[in-house]
């Protein structure tokens, strides 16, 4: 009886105790402002003794009150101000819960630009401290406001960031709480198959929880009864005490009476010895003896009152509690019913997207083909869903794989494979019912179904793209061949193209010794005769000397230039760093100048910069060659006028400018004069002689030196030759 009185006492409570609940959350209780009083007085007192840590303190067990009764605008301003004390004094863990805090609030205000800032803050410091729960708790915190604002996509990527850390510490709660808030923002953005499987993934874990969530309650169901049964206890010992209490006021009440009559007699027997003199010590003592009682039963009416209020109060205290526990188990069991719902829409999506699916979709179940979707039993050439599963595995596969392996087995053996780990994926070669032979791509993943696990099996046609590949590699391999057979030729044909190098390397230079030898004695005879015995001469005759001469020198150059061309082709160019002189190159290029010159009627003239250094460090023999020929073609070209070499330094750079003012080349035609063997007029009947490699030898030992040079040229005005090297 006494346990029907204290559930119908907890049914009729359950309304009472939530009221009381919601005039504490819209109003402070006379408790909660005695210690909001109490606790301003403390802060006063830490901050004129410059206390700060203990009035951080204070400042947020103030805001957590405020908070708790929904005074959203007073705990704004306590967190603020710890906030600032906090911040001076860099408690970094105290910053990161007021800013979480913060953040909760805006949040609940629907001020969510304000939220966003101080979550990330709380973000920030969560990072410096390197504490990954708090991390992930952030991130989610940061995902509910995106959601809010309907920035789906920052949601995402920041439950993505909480996921892989939450997977790395393993903690499944988190794991969980990451699972179902990216399926909801997935939904939101109408990717069903994301949500479809994050859902999925929550759902598993969910159950992973649930029987821990079970056995809580069984442990909190139990301990509320256990907590009945004590009050009922407590309430049937509390009756029993009333009862007692009343029995003893009885007893009182009797004593009393006796009393009375006890003193009546004496009384009367006083009054019969001495009725006037104590008739008045009778009656004062009468008049005690009666007070006396009566205090003592208005101070046991007072005792049982305040046992009766001290048993009501501790009723309504438990009856409160076991509201509020009600209330949990209640909103525990709606949670329950929403997932259950979430679960049903969940299969539901999945069935309408397994069904509608291009790919070919299976369901197995140890095994046995159980369902498969409507492309699946078109692509295999089926009149129907129930003939296909009627069929089974083995009758879709051929004997053997091309890597000759059993078929049947194959497919078995990855089956088991993703029942025991979840997945596994392979290449088949599948039997359709025309016999006809098809590649697919098959992929198994485990998933459960009303609580059954099962394999979501995928099969993608593969078969061009593998006859594709096949042809490719049968192309491959005769590619292959093809590029060997072609090597084994090159390198004959490199050994004999050495074999041909050599020999003309060794040709010409006995070419060039034996055509050397007679041509130094025609130019040296030459040169002594017109020199010595010009006055004996007729002018035919010295003429004609000359015309020998000249054109001895000029077969010398020639030699030597299709000879250093070879060397240079041939990477057998060798450079001579030494110190040169610049006064000593300035006559050499002085002489130079002035054998190319001859008897035109041309000035020639050389300026050295001040700052050009005295010495300098360089190929000689390269960089006389390189203004011999760029002199001689000045010359060459120019029959009146003047050829004008200048000398600077730039930075760790010699620059060499040799201008004329002959006949100039047009734009067009300055990228052919640096390939050898080259003129502009190829005619037999040209102006100019020469062989075209002069500028082709220069650009060669100047991009040897590690420089450049560059030619600007206008017809009938002249040219103008730059180049610059390291010194």
């Amino acid at each position: 009886m006494n346990s029907t009185v204290a559930r119908i006492i907890i049914c009729l409570l359950i309304f009472f105790g939530n009221e009381m609940l919601y005039a504490q959350g819209k109003k402070l209780s006379q408790q909660q402002e005695n210690t909001v009083a109490e606790y301003k007085n403390r802060i006063n007192q830490y901050q004129k003794s410059n206390n700060k840590v203990e009035a951080a303190e204070y400042l947020n067990k103030l805001a957590y009150i405020y908070w708790e009764s929904e005074h959203y605008i007073e705990a704004i301003d306590f967190f603020t101000q710890s906030l600032e004390i906090n911040k001076a004094l860099d408690n970094k863990n105290a910053l990161k819960s007021i800013y979480n805090s913060l953040g909760m609030i805006y949040s609940d205000l629907g001020k969510y630009d304000k939220a966003l800032d101080v979550l990330n803050e709380n973000l920030k410091l969560c990072r410096k401290l390197r504490q990954k729960t708090d991390i992930v708790s952030a991130l989610v915190n940061l995902s509910i406001v995106y959601e809010n604002l309907k920035r789906y996509n920052d949601a995402i990527s920041s439950l993505d960031e909480a996921l892989k850390i939450a997977q790395e510490e393993n903690n499944i709660k988190l794991m969980r709480r990451c699972y179902s808030a990216l399926a909801e923002n997935y939904e939101h953005l109408g990717k069903n198959d994301k949500s479809m499987e994050y859902t999925n993934l929550y759902i598993s874990l969910d159950k992973v929880l649930q029987k821990e969530e079970n056995n809580l309650k069984d442990q909190k169901i139990n301990q509320i009864q256990s907590y009945t049964n004590h009050i009922e206890t407590a309430l049937t010992t509390k009756g029993k005490m009333l009862e007692e209490t009343e029995a003893s006021l009885k007893e009182v009440q009797q004593l009393v009476r006796e009393k009375q009559m006890e003193n009546d007699l004496l009384q009367k027997d006083k009054l019969i010895q001495s009725l006037e003199i104590r008739q008045q010590k009778a009656q004062l003592k009468f008049e005690r003896q009666l007070l006396e009682t009566q205090n003592e039963l208005q101070a046991e009416q007072e005792k049982k009152s305040r046992f009766k209020s001290t048993v009501i109060q501790f009723l309504i205290g438990g009856l409160c509690i076991i509201s509020a526990l009600a209330l949990i188990i209640y909103t525990l069991y709606r949670k329950l019913q929403e997932k259950e719902k979430r679960l049903l829409e969940s299969e539901e999506k999945f069935r309408k997207l397994f069904e509608d699916s291009e790919d070919v979709l299976l369901l197995f179940d140890n095994l046995k083909i159980i369902d498969c979707n409507h492309a699946c039993w078109k692509f295999l050439g089926f009149s129907t869903k129930e003939q296909l599963i009627n069929t089974g595995l083995e009758a879709l596969l051929p004997p053997e794989q091309p890597d000759q392996s059993n078929s049947y087995q194959k497919a078995t053996t990855m089956l088991d494979k993703a029942y025991q780990v979840g997945y596994a994926r392979h290449e088949l070669i599948i039997k359709k019912i025309d016999n006809s032979l098809a590649y697919v791509d098959v992929s198994h993943t485990a998933i459960k179904i009303v609580g059954k696990k099962v394999l979501y099996s995928i099969w993608r046609d593969i078969d061009k793209q593998k006859k594709a590949e096949n042809e490719l590699n049968r192309y491959k391999q005769h590619l292959e061949e093809l590029v060997k057979n072609r090597t084994a030729d090159l390198e004959k044909a490199k050994i004999k193209a050495e074999e041909s190098d050599k020999l003309k390397s060794v040709f010409l230079s006995n070419m060039s010794h034996e055509i050397k030898t007679p041509l130094n004695a025609i130019i040296g005879i030459s040169k002594m005769m017109l020199k010595n015995h010009s006055e004996s001469l007729a002018p035919e005759q010295k003429e004609s000397i000359k015309v020998i001469h000249d054109a001895g020198n000029r077969l010398f150059r020639l030699l030597d230039d299709i000879l250093e061309y070879s060397e240079i082709l041939a990477g057998n160019t060798v450079l001579t760093m030494i110190n040169i002189h610049t006064e000593a190159l300035k006559q050499q290029i002085n002489q130079i100048a002035t054998d190319a010159i001859g008897d035109k009627p041309i000035q020639f003239s050389i300026s050295v910069a001040r700052e050009f250094p005295e010495t300098f460090n360089s190929d000689s023999v390269k960089l006389i060659q390189i203004l011999t020929n760029l002199i001689d073609n000045a010359a060459k070209f120019t029959d009146t006028g003047s050829i004008h070499l200048s000398v600077s330094k730039d930075t760790d750079k010699a620059i060499f400018l040799v201008s004329d003012t002959g006949q100039g080349i047009n734009k067009t035609d300055i990228p052919k004069l640096f390939q050898g063997f080259k003129q502009l007029d190829d005619s037999a009947s040209r102006k100019y002689s020469g062989t075209g490699l002069g500028l082709a030898i220069c650009k060669e030992f100047i991009d040897l030196l590690g420089g450049s040079i560059s030619i600007e040229s206008e017809p009938n005005k002249g040219t103008c030759v730059h180049f610059g090297i390291p010194i």
